[in-house]
């Protein structure tokens, strides 16, 4: 996240924010060389404790993170009042699930889909005539 904090500079609002903090993990986590090696060790290490609170750590890391910029946007009013831990996780699981995707993607064709399912995520698919959503039941 250091080097996130760097560059964050360059984007004047949250949603340009979210594009690049997505654009950035795909560039230097996600497709970080030790990545697959790293999976294939998570995948086999289901009983390593510390490997796994480790993980967590960091996932929890990123997630705290996304629930500060998303609350950011939410009090300068570029997004909505909502729960901001629940959509950070929901982003979080986006550009995680989205990574496991991705491995045979070139890196254009990554930030494009990123950037497609970020828009996705701000703005929905529903259209305009689609005020109020379905009944959780």
């Amino acid at each position: 996240m250091e080097q996130w904090e760097d560059q964050k500079k360059q984007y004047s609002t949250t949603i340009d924010q979210l594009y690049g903090i997505a654009k950035h993990f795909v560039i230097n986590d996600y497709n970080h060389p030790l990545t697959n090696v790293a999976d294939e060790f998570f995948c086999h290490e289901k009983s390593n404790t510390l490997v796994q609170n480790q993980l967590y750590k960091t996932i929890n890391i990123r997630i705290s993170y996304s629930q500060k910029l998303l609350s950011e946007g939410m009090q300068s009013g570029e997004f909505k009042s909502d729960d901001s831990l629940l959509l950070a996780k929901i982003f979080d699981t986006l550009l995680y699930g989205l990574n496991n995707i991705c491995r045979d993607l070139n890196m254009d064709d990554t930030l494009e889909l990123y950037k497609k399912a970020i828009d996705t995520f701000l703005f929905g698919i529903a259209s305009s005539k689609q005020v109020n959503p379905p009944d959780k039941n």
